[in-house]
């Protein structure tokens, strides 16, 4: 742990002493020090994941039967590489109930709910007890989940989306510091004149110029973490359609339909508010003809904002689904051509 807090802290160090000398202007030195700022920060949020882990962070130290579930999944899918992962129930910085199925570094956190559910299902399997269809479903569902985030872990998600936002921010502020140095001076000299047409007080010209440049440098900055923002949704939703693919090519198949049903659940949630804003939206003769005439269709598009609404970092459960669906159909065809 000391060691990794050491390597964070020097790569703090060099990346303020690399971007620092280049800094001739205010300007381009205020950008230095908060790109290094920013790399100080990525690079202390990764220390945990790479870091060395507490005993009782451990699923084994308190649930000994999830651990055997885990330790049957090493075996069952060796592509997953489960054995070079650790499965925790705590983290970092969070409390316990707070913890979700996700992935850090090498280490895959499992939520608490599921995890004592687990305790107490395959405890049942083990002593030979028979399981509802409930429980087994539940055990292919956690089968398909452990996958999706290991998926995550082969990815080597955690340190690429750093790296990603660094360098999607560090892009953005030399763009915008660039068009700032730029435009600064014409901009300044336009609003003036504008300003004097208006005003004859000197106090209340400068203030009303200040204001504006204030106003510019404030849109400028919406701009581009607007900009940050877009860029960084994209590329964890490929990455979480990727973790997607990865569940779905190495689960067995029994996992699949099972799957398909979880997710079939959450957009039956959506459902109802979907078909409300159809049938009103349907009332809209001009909105309705402009889709057509762009080959739209008004439901798919509904689903399509309605799910972005609630999670822009995932797919919709539409294309989940048929992800699914079209990997089992892989396996059909597969099966009948041997």
């Amino acid at each position: 742990m000391k060691n990794f807090k050491l390597q964070a802290f020097l790569m703090m160090l060099i990346s303020c002493h690399v971007v620092m000398p280049v800094a001739w202007t205010e300007q381009k030195q205020n950008a230095s020090i908060l790109i290094s700022l920013v790399a100080a920060y990525y690079a202390y949020n990764l220390i945990p994941y790479y870091a060395d882990q507490p005993a009782e962070f451990y699923v084994s130290h308190s649930y000994p039967h999830a651990q055997l579930w885990y330790e049957e999944m090493i075996v069952k899918y060796p592509q997953a590489h489960l054995d070079k992962k650790n499965f925790l129930h705590m983290r970092y910085g969070i409390s316990i109930e707070k913890i979700s199925w996700g992935v850090g570094g090498n280490n895959i956190y499992v939520s608490q709910v599921d995890l004592i559910y687990l305790e107490s299902v395959y405890s049942k399997k083990i002593n030979g007890q028979e399981l509802s269809s409930q429980e087994l479903d539940f055990l292919y569902l956690t089968e398909w989940a452990l996958l999706h985030e290991a998926g995550h872990a082969e990815l080597n998600y955690s340190l690429h989306a750093a790296v990603l936002a660094l360098g999607c921010f560090t892009t953005l502020e030399i763009i915008k510091m660039v068009y700032k140095e730029s435009t600064d001076d014409a901009c300044k000299k336009s609003i003036e004149s504008i300003v004097a047409t208006c005003f004859a007080d000197d106090v209340i010209k400068n203030y009303i110029v200040s204001a504006a440049m204030w106003m510019r440098y404030g849109a400028m900055n919406c701009l581009q973490g607007l900009s940050l923002g877009v860029l960084t949704t994209l590329w964890v939703r490929d990455q979480e359609m990727q973790a997607d693919n990865f569940a779905n090519q190495h689960a067995a198949t029994d996992c699949l339909p099972i799957a398909i049903r979880f997710f079939e659940y959450f957009a039956d949630q959506y459902q109802p508010s979907i078909d409300r804003i159809v049938e009103e939206l349907k009332e809209d003769a001009d909105f309705m003809s402009e889709l057509a005439y762009f080959d739209i269709d008004i439901i798919d598009l509904i689903k399509s904002v309605t799910y972005f609404g609630k999670d822009p970092m995932h797919p919709s459960f539409d294309y989940r689904i048929q992800s699914i669906r079209d990997e089992i159909e892989r396996r059909l065809e597969k099966g009948s051509q041997v």
